[in-house]
């Protein structure tokens, strides 16, 4: 499974242990900037942006 958490800082001792946790279960890891992204609210295909992609 793809996961990805958004946080400010990949380097914070609780976001790096949720990638660590992730990994180690199997699970592609990604840590996005929150800041970054943006929600698009569409009732059938509801996605996150993330840099407009």
């Amino acid at each position: 499974m793809k996961i990805a958490i958004l946080s400010r800082n990949p380097q914070l001792y609780s976001t790096s242990r949720l990638v660590e946790a992730g990994k180690e279960r199997g699970h592609e890891m990604l840590v996005l900037d929150h800041l970054k992204c943006s929600i698009s609210c569409d009732i059938e295909k509801p996605k996150v942006l993330y840099k407009g992609e």
